[in-house]
């Protein structure tokens, strides 16, 4: 297995401030946290949508040499080469994913379907197939062709596109490590693009927008303490 798309383990990460009775729940590389307060059991909690682009063209080339296949790191340090965002999200209810664009090549629109999978949440069954690979999937995509040079997917045929922490929320993520799978499971090829240093080939390049709903504390209707 690629050492580059390992799971990672996750803490627990609350407000120490807020009013709550807290616990965990171990789920293989996961560690998942819940919260009730004790006055008005979830009534203070409110979810917050956060849509997050991501597009092949900020990897790290050398370390991912085609766009099928790369880590998004949350909130790293400066050091870090790469696609990455500049927040880390806690208390994640969902992670749905909104479209995804990819390059029309290799006939990629031959092929009836493509796979996508996130390593961090390998084994969760998003949903049930017939293969270890649909096991694994966190989306099944459809294509259709939006020009000659891309193509995007379709939701016509209303396959789940969300995965939702139903027990508990997850207590933090620090990244997406991504792959699109032809449906044999293998990598779909859109084509090298890993000259470092030389101009990025826009026609090679695959992006996506991904919903990650949290639940945060109310504001607004935090109870009042006596002092």
């Amino acid at each position: 297995m690629d050492n580059r798309f390992q799971s990672e383990t996750y803490q627990l990460e609350f407000d120490p401030n807020y009013p709550s009775q807290t616990g965990a729940r171990q789920f293989g590389h996961y560690s998942e946290s819940f919260a009730t307060n004790p006055q008005s059991g979830h009534q203070d909690l409110i979810y917050v949508d956060n849509y997050v682009s991501i597009d092949s063209r900020d990897r790290d080339r050398a370390a991912y040499p085609n766009s099928n296949q790369f880590r998004v790191l949350f909130e790293p340090s400066d050091s870090y080469i790469g696609a990455s965002t500049g927040i880390r999200y806690k208390n994640i209810h969902s992670i749905e994913l909104k479209s995804i664009t990819v390059p029309n090549t290799n006939a990629v629109l031959d092929l009836p379907y493509l796979i996508v999978t996130i390593d961090e949440l390998k084994g969760r069954r998003v949903m049930t197939g017939t293969n270890i690979t649909l096991d694994n999937a966190f989306a099944k995509i459809h294509l259709l062709e939006t020009t000659t040079a891309f193509a995007r997917n379709t939701n016509d045929y209303g396959l789940p596109l969300e995965y939702k922490f139903k027990q508990a929320p997850l207590s933090w993520l620090n990244s997406l490590s991504i792959s699109i799978l032809a449906p044999d499971g293998t990598p779909f090829n859109f084509g090298t693009d890993m000259a470092t240093g030389l101009p990025v080939n826009e026609l090679l390049q695959t992006s996506f927008v991904f919903k990650i709903t949290t639940l945060e504390m109310d504001t607004g209707n935090i109870p009042r303490r006596n002092i």
